[in-house]
């Protein structure tokens, strides 16, 4: 028996970021309260904004990993740019945390699961960013052309 299992690179690019968003997501919402255990001080209040806002956030994130794992690639570009904005604002958020003298690995990216260094979670955002970015850019003539999705994608 001959047995073939084609692999398409696009799809796995596409599943890493959108499995990281909705496990993100899904975590946020089961602890909310992980950002509120963390030692930061109230700077400027940004701090209590991300608090109250992480389980619409959650929300958020699961909806746009789904929509990442779309046919249609209207949905898929739409979504990968919301991410896309996400993560640059996260790495932003992460960056002012530690340049303010804060501990960003209770920043509860992960709810209470995962606690990663301000270095690891860089990192981290910085690949799904890369892996979000052609998704986001994807070829205007994949959406002029088939706005219901590219099967061969």
């Amino acid at each position: 028996m001959n047995f073939h299992v084609h692999v398409s690179w696009s799809r796995v690019a596409r599943a890493v970021p959108a499995t990281a968003f909705i496990a993100a997501g899904a975590l946020k919402l089961f602890w909310p309260e992980s950002i509120e255990q963390s030692n930061w001080p109230d700077v400027s209040g940004l701090v209590n904004v991300v608090r109250e806002a992480a389980p619409y956030l959650g929300l958020l994130e699961i909806l746009l990993g789904t929509a990442m794992l779309a046919r249609a690639a209207t949905i898929r570009v739409v979504a990968a740019r919301a991410a896309g904005a996400i993560l640059t604002g996260g790495i932003g958020y992460l960056a002012w945390l530690h340049l303010s003298g804060n501990d960003a690995s209770g920043c509860g990216c992960f709810g209470r699961v995962v606690r990663l260094s301000i270095g690891k979670h860089l990192v981290l955002n910085g690949v799904l960013l890369a892996l979000v970015l052609p998704i986001a850019f994807e070829a205007e003539s994949v959406l002029s052309d088939d706005p219901e999705g590219d099967p061969a994608v």
